[in-house]
């Protein structure tokens, strides 16, 4: 059994207010407070920075609620395993694997032999919390993640491409990625895991979204194709999620000079789940069906 003063704990973390914690939980506010402090003298250090009119974890605060939030995850799942409950496989995906990849094999056989599954598509950041939150029991991954709080095990790895009009003014040049800046932008959310990939390239090169002439957010892949297709923007995706644009003459590969970057996807749960064996299996029959996308 979890200590009370860790559901404390991760219900000031929810609510970043100590009257609204004290409400969710059916306590007084000094109690929640005293809860509070008395993790602060068991581990040390403040974790909890209420000086300004809202209250905000400090570093160790985060930590420490990463590593909270996935015991008290697990512990739920235990309970399931005692009372011998069973759940549905839910199951996570980017919106990149989603639509471009894990759709290619949605027919085969791990999908009839698992008639238990859900699968939930939403950016990288969302499918991390809902991990940590216990509302979804593995994913897949295309973007950077704490390797300390999750198993994570590779699935493929793929090609992430620059991608232009065809009739783009550079489309057959070979150019700096410094001349790139005078074109618009095109690109995901800020907490896909696709805009994150690029952004981290962009800060190696000491540059960043905003050296581009203009930005242009959009969460639908379709639309970023269509603005690219009929613009001079540019834009950086995976290569299968423009595979079949570019093989009909929308778009193109750009030739930026200096570019050559792989990514892989994870298959990724939580560390110390009681469902490890279950899910081990799970990703070995969905990694072999991974696997046949090379010949697709």
């Amino acid at each position: 059994m979890l200590d009370t003063k860790i559901d404390t704990f991760l219900a000031v973390a929810k609510y970043e207010n100590y009257t609204n914690a004290a409400q969710s939980l059916n306590m007084t506010q000094p109690a929640v407070t005293q809860h509070i402090h008395k993790l602060e003298d068991y581990y040390g250090c403040q974790l909890v920075d209420s000086s300004k009119r809202s209250i905000r974890l400090t570093e160790a605060g985060l930590l420490l609620y990463e590593y909270l939030s996935l015991q008290q995850a697990n512990e739920q799942q235990f309970r399931n395993l005692l009372s011998k409950t069973i759940q549905p496989l839910r199951m996570g995906a980017s919106l990149s694997i989603a639509d471009y990849y894990l759709s290619k094999i949605i027919n085969n056989n791990i999908f009839q032999e698992n008639e238990r599954l859900r699968i939930s598509v939403e950016n990288t950041k969302n499918l991390l919390q809902k991990l940590h939150t216990n509302e979804l029991d593995c994913a897949c991954i295309e973007g950077l993640f704490n390797h300390e709080m999750f198993e994570a095990y590779p699935l493929i790895e793929v090609p992430f491409i620059p991608v232009v009009a065809s009739n783009h003014p550079y489309a057959n040049k070979s150019i700096t990625l410094k001349q790139l800046h005078e074109f618009p932008l095109v690109l995901r959310e800020p907490e896909s895991g696709t805009r994150e990939i690029l952004e981290n390239w962009l800060e190696f090169k000491n540059a960043r979204c905003q050296s581009f002439k203009e930005i242009i957010e959009l969460g639908s892949f379709t639309l970023i194709k269509a603005i690219v297709a009929n613009s001079t923007a540019v834009t950086f995706l995976y290569e299968g999620v423009v595979k079949n644009e570019i093989a009909n003459g929308q778009l193109k590969k750009l030739p930026l000079k200096e570019f050559n970057l792989q990514h892989p996807f994870y298959f990724v749960f939580r560390k110390g789940d009681p469902k490890t064996k279950h899910l081990l299996a799970f990703y070995s029959q969905l990694n072999d069906n991974f696997k046949s996308l090379d010949s697709l």
